[in-house]
């Protein structure tokens, strides 16, 4: 199979356990808002953000160091996963000192709690990555599937039948990590490759120096992504910030798209970075991965009003007119992971850190400046500011050692003409969704070209599937 083939067919691989992560989510979003207040809300974001943040900062990124590193044939398997379970356990001692110190100074039961919670989810991210960089895409992705079936049942129970509230919720995120671990244990048994005596000092020395630049790249992203909702709270009230913490719910749809597929591409852009057709490729799938973010920008705020009616109950639901500008930061984002992939399949992290760097800073800049006069819009003019920054500067900085042609003329246009959608739905303009309609079209006209090498590209993997048979 060609790579354009493996391409597709890892997509649809990692699709199948992505859709159920996200399908889950949105499951577990009206869950959330009808049986937590809006202050109970936006705690329990406040907690998810610290297991974001935490997991990174506290294991140094050493998940992404197994993942690239086992991708490599003549690296030794036992060596890179020893590595990073040594690691693992170092942060796993800090971790037990630093829980109890805060549940010192905040006696909540969730607070105890995230001491399993950080350590679980640390080790499957671990033990996941490591999996997906063996080329095991089939378990990687069946792992998203299981931990999404625990967590959904487990939630349920939580907070419906026993009203737990945050308490429940934390709880069902350790439920869904056990699950998830066992299954890896039973079905990929990666502890198999655990052998101290193989422990590489300068091998294990080169995973951190690999992964520790994605740290401060992991915090920058929280200042693009997360600083605007806790200055947000500090100006404006914890109440204020929940109802845009759940308006940026909505913007995880475009997250689906993109998801499914930088998870194949991240292994694709590794493998081929050292062929010789490497830069054709590249700007062929970019042109084809531009056009679907950006159709799926322009459909997601279309059906947002009527998605936010299922996702956000009471009176969470008046926060999906901050949602449109959301969706797009978020596609921008999409395309800004394309191009962070070439930064791990090239080992350039510390160019990636800087790009992030400059998001995080516009962002922080902006929403302290106008947050204080003009609340959440302040924030998401920062939002969309931080990802504008980040695009741009990954876009200059991967031309050193990648070349993507594609008209990007073109998509500044289609991305000028979203803003104005998402103008018309954010200030809930009379027939918005003739606007929706229209840009579809002007889409599809402007991407023909793109829509039949696609079709063509399909048409004969399909062709040499029929010939294997």
């Amino acid at each position: 199979m060609n790579k354009y083939g493996r391409l597709i067919k890892n997509s649809i691989i990692f699709g199948l356990g992505s859709l159920s992560v996200k399908l889950v989510q949105f499951l577990v979003m009206p869950i959330l808002t009808a049986y937590l207040t809006i202050d109970e809300y936006g705690i329990n974001e406040i907690l998810l953000n610290i297991i974001d943040l935490g997991v990174p900062i506290l294991t140094m990124g050493i998940a992404d160091s197994l993942f690239r590193f086992s991708i490599e044939k003549d690296k030794s398997q036992s060596e890179v996963f020893t590595n990073g379970i040594i690691t693992l356990i170092g942060s796993m001692v800090l971790l037990v000192i630093v829980v109890p110190l805060v549940y010192f100074f905040i006696r909540e039961t969730y607070v105890i709690l995230m001491l399993p919670l950080l350590m679980l989810t640390a080790l499957k991210k671990l033990i996941a990555e490591f999996t997906r960089g063996r080329g095991k895409v089939v378990f990687y992705s069946l792992g998203g599937i299981v931990e999404s079936t625990f967590l959904l049942s487990s939630a349920a129970g939580f907070l419906i039948g026993l009203k737990l509230g945050i308490t429940g919720y934390i709880l069902a995120l350790i439920v869904g990590n056990i699950g998830v671990l066992l299954y890896y244990i039973v079905f990929v048994n990666p502890f198999k490759f655990f052998d101290y005596r193989v422990i590489n000092k300068l091998q294990l020395i080169s995973m951190i120096k690999f992964s520790l630049p994605n740290v401060p790249n992991m915090f920058s992203w929280w200042l693009v992504q997360t600083s605007s909702k806790y200055i947000l709270i500090g100006f404006c009230g914890l109440s204020v910030a929940s109802l845009y913490m759940a308006s940026s719910k909505i913007p995880a749809l475009i997250n689906i798209v993109s998801t499914i597929f930088l998870q194949a591409w991240g292994l694709s852009s590794s493998e081929e970075s050292d062929s010789s057709d490497r830069n054709e490729f590249y700007s062929r799938i970019f042109r084809y991965y531009s056009f679907f973010v950006l159709i799926m920008i322009v459909i997601i705020i279309g059906i947002t009003p009527y998605v936010s009616k299922l996702l956000l109950q009471g009176e969470f639901y008046k926060a999906w007119v901050y949602s449109p500008i959301l969706i797009l930061s978020g596609g921008l984002g999409c395309i800004s992971s394309f191009f962070g992939a070439f930064y791990s399949a090239f080992y350039k992290t510390k160019v990636s850190m800087y790009t992030t760097f400059i998001g995080g800073g516009v962002n922080l800049v902006l929403s302290f400046a106008l947050i204080p006069f003009i609340g959440i819009y302040g924030a998401i003019v920062g939002n969309i500011c931080g990802y504008i920054s980040i695009v741009i500067s990954r876009i200059i900085t991967t031309r050193k050692f990648v070349a993507i042609k594609c008209n990007w003329c073109k998509i500044s246009i289609v991305l000028a003409l979203i803003l104005c959608q998402c103008l018309l739905y954010t200030f809930n303009i009379a027939y918005s969704y003739v606007a929706t309609i229209i840009l579809v079209v002007l889409i599809m006209l402007l991407y023909c070209r793109e829509i039949k090498e696609i079709i063509c590209l399909l048409l004969s993997i399909m062709q040499r599937i029929k010939k294997k048979e």
